[in-house]
C-alpha cells in the first residue's frame, strides 16, 4: 500500500489476522516504508481500532500484537474484511472462500425457507459473513465465549433455526461449533 489510508487498512487486516506478535521492522519492511512512517500510520490504527475497544499491545523484544475479545475482533473482521472497498484480495476472498460463502449461503437459504423464517437481503448477507468469520476463527481455535446460553434463548424459535443451521454447517465444514457460537 502506498497512500496513507491504504497502509492503515492494511496494517489493521494484518493485526487482525495475525495471532502472534509483530515486530515493527519486519512490518516498515514488508510495506517498503520508514520506521516513522510507520509510527505516524499505527498512531491513526490505534485510534480506529479503539472504536471497537480493541489495542495494540506492546512488549520490548517481543513487538505488538492486538489485545481485546473475540467478539470485538470479529466485528472488526466483518469490517475491515467484508464491509470496506478496499478489500484485500489475496487475505481473504480467494477463490476456496468464495466457494465456502457459497456453501453457507446455501446452507442459510435452505433453512430459512423451511423454516419460513425471513431475513431481509442485508440481513442474510450479514449473517452468511458472520458465519464466515466464525468458521475462519474456529479453523485458528479461537472461540467466542460471550454468549452463553439460558433457558429463553434455547426455547426460542430463533435457537432451533441455528440449531439446524449450526447442524449442517457441522457436517459439511468438520466444525463442531461450540455451544457458546450457536448462542450467539
Amino acid at each position: 500500500p502506498v497512500y496513507p489510508e491504504d497502509r492503515i487498512h492494511y496494517l489493521i487486516r494484518l493485526f487482525l489476522s495475525s495471532d502472534g506478535y509483530l515486530k515493527a521492522d519486519d512490518i516498515a519492511d514488508r510495506m517498503f516504508i520508514s520506521r516513522s512512517t510507520l509510527s505516524n500510520d499505527l498512531k491513526e490504527v490505534k485510534e480506529r481500532l479503539k472504536y471497537f475497544q480493541l489495542e495494540i499491545e506492546s512488549i520490548p523484544n517481543y513487538g505488538m500484537r492486538l489485545k481485546g475479545s473475540e467478539f470485538h475482533k470479529r466485528s472488526a473482521i466483518s469490517q475491515y474484511f467484508f464491509h470496506t472497498d478496499n478489500i484485500d484480495e489475496k487475505a481473504v476472498m480467494d477463490t476456496a472462500k468464495t466457494k465456502e460463502q457459497s456453501e453457507i449461503a446455501s446452507i442459510l437459504y435452505r433453512v430459512i425457507e423451511k423454516e419460513r423464517f425471513y431475513l431481509t437481503d442485508a440481513g442474510f448477507e450479514g449473517l452468511v459473513i458472520h458465519i464466515m468469520i466464525a468458521l475462519m476463527r474456529l479453523k485458528k481455535g479461537k472461540i467466542n465465549r460471550t454468549f452463553e446460553s439460558d433457558k429463553s434463548l434455547i426455547n426460542s424459535r430463533e435457537y432451533q433455526i441455528a440449531e439446524e443451521i449450526c447442524a449442517q454447517l457441522d457436517e459439511t465444514f468438520h466444525c463442531n461449533m461450540p455451544q457458546s457460537e450457536r448462542c450467539f
